[in-house]
């Protein structure tokens, strides 16, 4: 019982399958059309044995009319004849003419008035069919526009999920900038207790003094002695407290003894 149960629901899930693959629009919309156009093609044969029919009648119609006059000729030719039996005899003929022309004459007017109103309905039919033509291009644009769209969506709610590549790379960026950090902080502790702050703090002092001794000796070899620019550069280097330098050298020696 498990077993069919099973198999039911295989076939089921098969089934419904494919009637939401023969729903979808891009397949059903031409087949639509395509029976539109199988429609359009009876309504024409439909409508042509009617008009058919309506031209038959018609015929018969001017062919009873015509008896009519006949008839009617023929008797005036017997009255003229002196044949009054012959002159009854076709002005009956006539009646039974004029009364079964009349009949046909009815049967036409109904039948042209309903060949009309079929070749509207057909004329109707058929700009329908062709609006339903274009809309069926449009349909199933805009249906593979939103499921394009769809599509992007669902990629990008995936960049947006922690097992994304690009989650991934931002992982591994912050994880960097994480390392660098803390490299400069273990640099900045490691010189705080080895001194070496100040020891570069020296050697920028020293390199800018050599820059000033550098431009000196420059001015000197060109003849140019500007006692301001002595006197600036003097202040400059007067600017450095070099007994605070050394009593923090000092300061720091004696830690590092300990």
């Amino acid at each position: 019982m498990g077993l069919w149960a099973r198999i039911k629901r295989i076939f089921r899930s098969i089934f419904m399958r494919r009637v939401r693959q023969l729903e979808d629009p891009a397949t059903l919309l031409p087949t639509l059309v395509e029976d539109m156009g199988d429609e359009l093609v009876t309504a024409r044969q439909q409508v042509a044995a009617s008009v058919a029919d309506e031209k038959l009648l018609k015929r018969k119609l001017d062919r009873e009319l015509a008896s009519v006059k006949e008839w009617d000729q023929k008797a005036v030719l017997a009255v003229r004849a002196g044949r009054d039996d012959l002159a009854e005899a076709a002005l009956d003929r006539k009646a039974k003419c004029e009364k079964f022309a009349a009949q046909l004459a009815s049967q036409h007017g109904q039948m042209l008035a309903a060949t009309d109103s079929l070749r509207r309905q057909l004329q109707a039919m058929h700009g329908k069919i062709e609006g339903a033509k274009h809309s069926a291009a449009l349909l199933i644009a805009r249906q593979n526009a939103a499921e394009a769209q769809k599509r992007v969506q669902a990629t990008m709610g995936g960049f947006a999920a922690d097992n994304s590549a690009f989650a991934a790379f931002d992982r591994m960026a912050e994880k960097v900038d994480k390392m660098e950090a803390e490299a400069d902080a273990a640099a900045d502790i490691n010189n705080e207790f080895t001194g070496q702050d100040l020891e570069d703090q020296f050697a920028t002092m020293e390199a800018e003094v050599e820059a000033f001794d550098a431009l000196a000796a420059l001015k000197s070899r060109m003849g140019i002695t500007h006692e301001e620019d002595d006197d600036e550069i003097g202040a400059e280097a007067e600017a450095y407290d070099f007994e605070a330098l050394e009593r923090e050298l000092a300061t720091v020696e004696v830690e590092a003894g300990h």
